[in-house]
């Protein structure tokens, strides 16, 4: 599972109000303790709004600055499939 620092959570905490996110979660292998090397990481994140392709791409490559990971699979909660 991944380990998230306090200064992590800040910048997170940050990221959450730049992009007016209601959540972050983790999801997957990740949450389930259960991953292996290779294994990405699968976030989710709920937005008051539908975030553009610009947007979701500058998020995802903040999300892996932050996690220092960049095997990171993202997903707009409000989008997915109702089995996330």
């Amino acid at each position: 599972m991944i380990s998230i620092t306090p200064e992590q959570k800040k910048q997170l905490h940050t990221l959450s109000t730049q992009y007016a996110l209601n959540f972050i979660a983790l999801f997957g292998s990740h949450a389930q303790e259960c991953a292996r090397k290779e294994s990405d990481i699968d976030i989710a994140v709920s937005t008051k709004e539908k975030l553009d392709y610009k947007q979701e791409f500058f998020l995802h490559k903040e999300l892996s600055k932050i996690l220092k990971q960049n095997t990171i699979d993202l997903v707009q909660a409000a989008h997915a499939s109702p089995l996330l």
